[in-house]
């Protein structure tokens, strides 16, 4: 889902090809996991500055779930976040919008849309990742590099 955020803190990892970010969305803090270029990143991320990013929700999990509950964690470290809300969307077998604090896409692991519809409630544990829209890095490339 795209998103102008404001950019608090940003950690390369050292490895020279991800790291996280945390970013302030309409108030809410998220700490995102970021693949691309090092010098990119820190070009991209500069802190205080307003960014658009692509959120998602990478690497999930999806149960179904009795609630009718919209909670997103927003956990200072990078790892398995927990997002409760509705499926709003789907876009194909791995992929759907999810409604919760915000809305945020889904990007499923192991498990499909098929065992779910749009409108049920899930509970989604996966990790935030954030990508520019610079058109230098998006989530559809090795690393997230465009040619």
């Amino acid at each position: 889902m795209k998103y102008n955020a404001v950019v608090k803190e940003i950690h390369p990892c050292g490895c020279t090809v991800e790291g996280d970010v945390l970013l302030d969305l309409n108030g809410l803090l998220f700490r995102c996991y970021y693949q691309m270029d090092e010098k990119y990143a820190l070009k991209y991320f500069v802190e205080d500055s307003i960014v658009a990013v692509d959120l998602w929700l990478r690497w999930g999990y999806a149960k179904k779930i009795d609630t009718e509950k919209r909670i997103m964690s927003k956990f200072p470290h990078v790892g398995r976040e927990e997002v409760l809300g509705q499926a709003e969307e789907i876009f194909n077998e791995n992929e759907f919008r999810l409604k919760s604090e915000i809305d945020i896409d889904v990007e499923l692991e192991q498990e499909t849309t098929d065992d779910f519809a749009e409108g049920d409630y899930l509970l989604i544990q996966g990790t935030y990742q954030a990508y520019s829209f610079k058109g230098l890095y998006d989530r559809f490339s090795p690393l997230g590099k465009t040619s």
